[in-house]
């Protein structure tokens, strides 16, 4: 039996925040001391002894201080979307890269790079697929919203179902439970965190989802949690105790 403790977490690119007015951009005229929070934030689930964390919406700037902090002590894979993040409104985004990433970050120094790539019907989804020890697969996606999304969940249920040992598939969703278990097919256990409030947080214009998910395969979930994202992303940190096996 193998137990990992797995995170996830949107941290909204600057950009789509800029975009749709998300307060957590807005709270930041300067984008540093929000990257600031997002990669103090994950270094301390990192020392709270999270083995592996999937994010999504990284920009470079993210990114850069990511690898700048945990590359050492970390394994930081990376994953570029094809589609690159635009000014709707034009102006600057107080970006110096603008790229967007899926990011995974593992503990584990025999992690390795299995598969990454856009969806096909949508260049600016994905997923990153690593391996860890013992041959569980870690995936970190990012699913469209609606009828794209049953081909491309699809897909990652593909991946992990061949993992060797096992696979454990996080990200957002862009769905509620019942429709991405649905996608993922049998076989498939989905995080349950009923009572605990949404993993997307609720704006003015719309009440808060539960659209960020954990999903393994062959094993199981225990005390998974929403996390206080403490205002620097439009989503909450979700994580949970898997066993493999």
């Amino acid at each position: 039996m193998i137990e990992l403790y797995v995170a996830s977490w949107n941290v909204l690119h600057r950009i789509h925040g800029l975009n749709w007015g998300e307060p957590a951009v807005v709270a930041f005229p300067e984008e540093q001391p929000r990257i600031d929070g997002i990669a103090a934030r994950v270094e301390q689930l990192l020392s709270d002894g999270v083995e592996a964390v999937g994010l999504q919406e990284v920009s470079g700037d993210v990114l850069a201080e990511l690898r700048r902090r945990l590359e050492g002590k970390h394994l930081v894979f990376a994953h570029r979307s094809p589609r690159l993040p635009k000014m709707r409104q034009g102006g600057a985004s107080g970006l110096r890269d603008v790229a967007e990433f899926l990011v995974v970050i593992a503990a584990d120094p025999r992690a390795t790079l299995h598969q990454a790539g856009a969806f096909e019907s949508d260049p600016g989804k994905g997923f990153l697929a690593v391996e860890l020890g013992e041959g569980v697969r870690f995936l970190c996606t990012h699913v469209s919203f609606g009828e794209p999304s049953r081909a491309q969940l699809g897909l990652l249920a593909e991946v992990g179902r061949f993992a060797p040992g096992g696979a454990v598939l996080v990200g957002d969703f862009n769905a509620g439970d019942r429709e991405v278990a649905a996608g993922l097919g049998s076989g498939w256990i989905l995080s349950d965190f009923s009572g605990q409030g949404p993993t997307r947080v609720a704006t003015p214009e719309g009440s808060g989802k539960v659209i960020d998910h954990l999903a393994v395969h062959r094993g199981k979930l225990r005390e998974v949690r929403v996390l206080d994202g403490a205002g620097f992303s439009d989503h909450h940190p979700i994580v949970g105790r898997v066993e493999i096996g």
